[in-house]
């Protein structure tokens, strides 16, 4: 068994995004040593994406987000046990993923066909993110 913190990511049947993440343990045993030091989080991880998923999320245009359901649940589950917002950016999970070519994909989609990381979808908001406010103090 490996000890890296990895997503597998797959559509349900109702075509929404879902899948499974690896070591989840591991990942909040480290947010929690270090939460004296941050107020924020922003991370990246694998997430496992079929080639097939990964090309026609940037061809197709009513596609969802194959990333999206394992960052929804990500997120969400570490900004409620932390109390913290937190954001993450997919990495790349293979050479051929990261060299696929796409051709012209629509603008919004544009930055991410240029990074291995995706680090501009963290970068460009979570350093404005409001605190969080648990709902017993709200």
């Amino acid at each position: 068994m490996s000890d890296k913190i990895n997503g597998i990511s797959l559509y349900s049947g109702s075509g929404r995004a879902v899948g499974h993440l690896e070591n989840i343990k591991k990942l909040f045993g480290i947010i929690k040593k270090y939460m004296q030091n941050y107020d924020a989080i922003g991370l990246s991880t694998f997430i496992k994406v079929p080639e097939q998923f990964h090309r026609m999320y940037f061809t197709e245009n009513n596609i969802i987000n194959p990333w999206g359901g394992i960052e929804a649940m990500l997120t969400h589950s570490l900004s409620k046990e932390f109390n913290v917002p937190s954001a993450h950016s997919p990495i790349m999970s293979s050479r051929e993923v990261m060299e696929l070519e796409v051709g012209i994909v629509e603008p919004r989609k544009a930055p991410e066909t240029s990074s291995v990381t995706y680090c501009h979808c963290i970068l460009k908001g979570l350093h404005k993110s409001p605190k969080l406010v648990p709902f017993d103090k709200g």
